[in-house]
């Protein structure tokens, strides 16, 4: 992605962005900015504010251009809390409203649909203990990473 938008060096980019470059490249716009919108659900949501450009990647088979899977996808545990990528008008971590205000960018018109995305997101990361235990994660960085996921303010919203 950051060969597409040609940045180079401290850029100003957001998730914004990189949905305008899917839908310029990609054969399947659709889909992929619904990941990107869930990918960027899921970041806020557990505190990954290392969500910078050579995060994400455009792949290419003999359809065309794609969005990659999801990687990198870890807390930042006490690091800097603004996210690398701009999400709505800043880098600092975004509101529940912020994201559903964004979901626009993604192609998703109306905020049931954005909510829907996001309670899904919310079940997933419910989990979190449960699948890092299973994965035999280290209990001490259970309780580290646990910590992180749980102050997240969509972790923790309520009535979605």
């Amino acid at each position: 992605m950051q060969t597409l938008l040609a940045a180079d060096y401290w850029y100003n980019a957001g998730y914004v962005d990189l949905a305008e470059i899917i839908r310029k490249v990609s054969v399947r716009p659709g889909k992929d900015l619904l990941q990107l919108y869930r990918q960027m659900v899921y970041n806020v949501m557990i505190g990954n504010t290392d969500d910078h450009l050579k995060n994400f990647c455009m792949l290419h088979d003999q359809d065309g251009f794609r969005l990659s899977p999801a990687f990198d996808l870890t807390p930042n545990i006490n690091f800097n809390l603004e996210h690398v990528l701009r999400i709505g008008l800043d880098n600092r971590p975004p509101s529940l409203e912020t994201i559903l205000s964004e979901a626009k960018h993604f192609g998703i018109k109306r905020r049931r649909i954005a909510l829907e995305i996001v309670a899904e997101v919310q079940s997933a990361v419910a989990d979190w203990s449960t699948i890092f235990s299973t994965n035999q994660v280290p209990s001490r960085d259970i309780e580290i990473i646990g910590k992180e996921i749980q102050s997240g303010p969509l972790f923790r919203a309520q009535n979605l």
